[in-house]
């Protein structure tokens, strides 16, 4: 279930939220077999070690017995190590699909980072604000642009504006562009996101919705209504629930041109 493949990061704002679209995945317990019953563990090792010896020695029946002894034990070792590590994973699951989110995030079964379920695990950290047990999730990544993209993000949800823009790259392309604008915006620096979101429109990185938020904002706080209106009117139509706000600065907005 967990696995070993690899997921992409799969990140977004929502009105000003940093989020994390979970893949999506399977609950079902699910055994995968002793595929390491037979690795390595000292006990086991001398037993097979002395296994060779007596067989060597001609003592074929005890070499058989002791054979014996350590595969049985390297099966059922393996059998309870991999069960109870998937259960832990579906008692996790078990738990977020019940709504009890203290309790899953209490389990924190041990998975790979990057895989299905620790981007999971990871979505959930985000959807309550969990920002420092994200942070430490983030630091399990390896060193480049995916953990720098991630750790920008969990910037800005902790509040944290000048941090995310210490880890934009110069010249900053898609997300970056929105990472850029958004620590702008939680800095109150109008003008700087309008420049950081110029030319996004057919930039597909960019969610839209989210774009024209940040712009509307903008060009209210700078006494801009008309562009602002017209720009919170897009970001009420296209954002859905999350954008109840921008409905209530849209009237704020309108007010102003009366």
């Amino acid at each position: 279930m967990s696995g070993v493949m690899a997921v992409q990061l799969n990140g977004t704002f929502k009105a000003g939220k940093p989020c994390l679209e979970p893949p999506r995945l399977a609950g079902r317990l699910k055994w995968r077999g002793g595929r390491t019953a037979v690795q390595g563990n000292p006990g086991r090792g001398v037993l097979v070690v002395a296994a060779a010896a007596l067989a060597v020695l001609q003592y074929q029946r005890p070499a058989l017995c002791a054979l014996a002894v350590a595969t049985v034990w390297s099966l059922l070792e393996s059998f309870l190590k991999k069960w109870k590590k998937e259960y832990r994973e579906q008692k996790f699951l078990r738990c977020l699909r019940r709504g009890r989110i203290e309790e899953a995030l209490a389990i924190n079964p041990h998975i790979q980072p990057r895989s299905a379920l620790w981007w999971k695990r990871l979505a959930v950290l985000f959807a309550h604000e969990r920002w420092q047990e994200a942070a430490d999730a983030a630091a399990q990544l390896e060193d480049g642009e995916e953990r720098d993209l991630l750790r920008a993000m969990i910037c800005l949800g902790a509040k944290q504006p000048q941090q995310a823009l210490d880890l934009c790259p110069p010249l900053p392309a898609g997300m970056w562009r929105m990472v850029r604008a958004q620590a702008h915006f939680q800095r109150g620096e109008w003008q700087q996101v309008l420049a950081a979101l110029r030319g996004t429109a057919r930039d597909r990185q960019i969610p839209a919705a989210e774009c024209a938020w940040l712009k509307g904002m903008s060009y209210f706080h700078l006494g801009q209504y008309k562009p602002a209106a017209n720009l919170l009117r897009q970001a009420a139509e296209k954002g859905g629930a999350e954008y109840d706000q921008a409905r209530i600065w849209l009237e704020e907005a309108l007010a102003r041109l009366d």
